[in-house]
């Protein structure tokens, strides 16, 4: 009987034991399938947002494929910290300008990324990465290396975008940011809508990418931008076409350039000495955005001087002037001497063909005669009350 009573003790603290391992094993098994999820987890938010990062460099290669005009959207998901940077082909540093210091009483945040060649990127090629792990050191941005994701873009070009806050200025490239180090906090959500957009400029095809576009177009500025590059480019052929024919009778009236119509607001001209040469420089004025100005243009003039018209002893008369430094709004703001008006009510600027140059005209308005662009390009000046008699300086070739 005591034999049994020990043998049943002893087979009752085995199974005891088997359970408590049993237990324990089940016990281990929960904590590391717990484990598993938290960090799973944790790898799933990294790797959505790479795969997110991969989709919108897919696109962008689909796109830069695509004819001009063409715009395609996706959707992006950011962890936190993290920062898509593109880079332009040139290998300048990516600039990043945080003025959101100034209006709070601080210093400029000045930021350069160098395009991170070695990591993916290619040199002489457009390149995007994806910045995760950024931290600051000694007043400069720095990234953990082995959290960089780069890929170079073959054929693609980025141009420089306005960027939608104010208090911020991107160059030669344009990020896309979940980091307080880039863009304030309401800036930062993690799912955003990135519109991808050819574009054909005067320097060539590009891709824009960018968030919130104005008008579903990520060039908006850009488009304008170069409008009035081109319009500005007018001057100059005018002044080409002139100086390289011959005419009988000088002086003559090469024509007029639209400038009211052309110049948008916000846009403006300078013409100074460069090197002994005169040059035109045109401008958009930044300043209300908190940046400045912003040289858009600069083309070299193949003439050196003013030609000063005015009217006296019942003839017109021109004599030259030579240009130091003149300043042109796109109003003509404070520049009435140089205003010429036209039929259709615009104010233009005025050519003359004087001693074998072409210069721009202005008068002494003092009088306050009434200067004028006729139709067949003829500059006229009305000299009685009635205006009925008027002097005319020829048009060159009339139209």
């Amino acid at each position: 009987m005591l034999i049994q009573i020990k043998q049943k003790m002893s087979k009752n603290k085995k199974a005891r034991i088997t359970l408590e391992f049993a237990i324990g094993i089940v016990l281990s098994i929960l904590i590391l399938i717990a484990v598993i999820n938290i960090v799973g987890g944790l790898f799933r938010l990294n790797n959505d947002s790479r795969q997110s990062f991969y989709k919108l460099v897919s696109l962008i290669k689909d796109v830069s494929d695509d004819p001009a005009g063409t715009v395609k959207t996706t959707a992006l998901r950011m962890d936190k910290e993290t920062v898509i940077i593109g880079f332009t082909k040139d290998d300048k540093p990516f600039t990043y300008l945080n003025m959101k210091a100034i209006a709070e009483g601080g210093h400029i945040a000045n930021y350069d990324f160098d395009k991170p060649t070695g990591f993916g990127c290619e040199e002489n090629e457009a390149c995007i990465c994806l910045y995760r792990e950024l931290y600051k050191k000694d007043g400069k941005l720095k990234f953990k290396e082995k959290s960089l994701i780069c890929e170079s873009l073959d054929n693609v070009e980025f141009p420089n975008l306005p960027q939608e806050d104010p208090f911020y200025y991107q160059g030669n490239g344009f990020v896309i940011s979940r980091s307080e180090y880039f863009t304030s906090e309401e800036h930062n959500p993690q799912f955003r809508t990135v519109f991808v957009e050819k574009y054909k400029g005067p320097s060539g095809e590009m891709v824009a990418v960018c968030e919130n576009p104005e008008g579903d177009s990520c060039v908006s500025r850009q488009k304008e931008e170069d409008l009035v590059i081109n319009k500005m480019k007018i001057i100059e052929e005018i002044i080409k076409s002139c100086s390289e024919k011959e005419f009988l009778e000088e002086p003559c009236s090469c024509g007029a350039y639209d400038f009211e119509n052309y110049m948008k607001e916000g846009y403006f001209i300078d013409i100074k000495k460069e090197d002994d040469n005169l040059i035109m420089v045109l401008h958009y004025d930044q300043t209300i955005e908190g940046i400045g100005f912003k040289d858009l243009e600069k083309v070299e003039l193949k003439t050196d001087i003013l030609c000063k018209i005015e009217y006296s002893n019942n003839e017109i008369k021109v004599t030259p002037n030579k240009i130091t430094k003149l300043r042109l709004w796109y109003d003509l703001n404070g520049k009435d001497d140089y205003s010429f008006y036209s039929g259709s009510g615009n104010i233009k600027l005025a050519f003359i063909k004087y001693n074998n140059n072409v210069c721009l005209a202005h008068h002494d308005n003092k009088r306050k005669h009434k200067w004028s662009i006729e139709e067949d390009g003829s500059i006229s000046i009305v000299v009685d009350s009635n205006e009925q008699d008027k002097k005319y300086i020829k048009a060159c070739f009339p139209d």
